[in-house]
């Protein structure tokens, strides 16, 4: 698998030793969700770790910047002291 050119929400894969477009298809998305299984599992995994919202939001850049995105938002619900 190899990256190619970047495009504005994701990185276009090429696959190669695939022989018809069907395969290559397949090849595409079976190597989008590894992508984004190793990601999540990055996420989830440090997002553990992380002490405070600074920590979380240089969690979620990183992820973001990984699956191919510019940003990343959630909603936070908590009383602030």
């Amino acid at each position: 698998m190899e990256t190619s050119e970047e495009t504005p929400h994701h990185k276009r894969l090429k696959i190669s030793g695939c022989h018809s477009t069907r395969e290559q298809n397949l090849g595409v998305r079976i190597a989008y969700m590894k992508l984004i299984e190793h990601a999540f599992q990055e996420f989830a995994d440090a997002i553990q770790t992380a002490d405070d919202e600074v920590s979380f939001e240089r969690i979620a850049e990183r992820v973001t910047r990984q699956l191919g995105f510019r940003w990343f938002a959630y909603l936070s619900i908590g009383v602030q002291i």
